[in-house]
């Protein structure tokens, strides 16, 4: 027990007897790594990662989701986190089937923004947002 948790309040009671304990206790973000669907696969590359766009802000969207998600980012180390699982690797599939979009464009101009709307924004993430947030990097081509 750390020394805050085990520190008495001034009524005697200390912060694990006054809160939840599972509160104190490492999060499982197994679940929380967005859609498991297959990376879409039409003949239109950049409706393809409009539709991954789309699914992995659909799935944040679920409170459940977001709160795994938010646990993961407030974890995050020197790791790749959980909530990332597969994310990094989709996005430089999808971006090398269109010419001149890179992974790291895709993840700092799509996953990055949705993701700190769920954590910080979530009243900003709309069902728009994500075919928004692709489009952006795609008009610079």
């Amino acid at each position: 027990m750390s020394s805050l948790a085990a520190r008495p309040s001034s009524k005697g009671r200390n912060l694990r007897e006054r809160t939840n304990a599972s509160v104190l206790q490492p999060v499982d973000q197994s679940g929380c790594d967005g859609p498991d669907e297959a990376l879409p696969e039409t003949s239109d590359a950049t409706e393809d990662l409009r539709r991954w766009a789309n699914a992995i802000a659909a799935a944040y969207r679920s409170d459940e989701e977001a709160a795994l998600l938010r646990a993961g980012a407030a974890g995050a180390g020197e790791a790749t986190s959980d909530c990332l699982r597969d994310r990094l690797d989709e996005a430089a599939r999808l971006a090398s089937r269109i010419p001149g979009l890179a992974g790291d464009d895709v993840v700092n101009h799509v996953v990055a923004p949705i993701i700190c709307r769920v954590i910080f924004l979530p009243w900003t993430l709309t069902d728009t947002t994500a075919t928004e947030l692709v489009n952006a990097p795609l008009e610079q081509l």
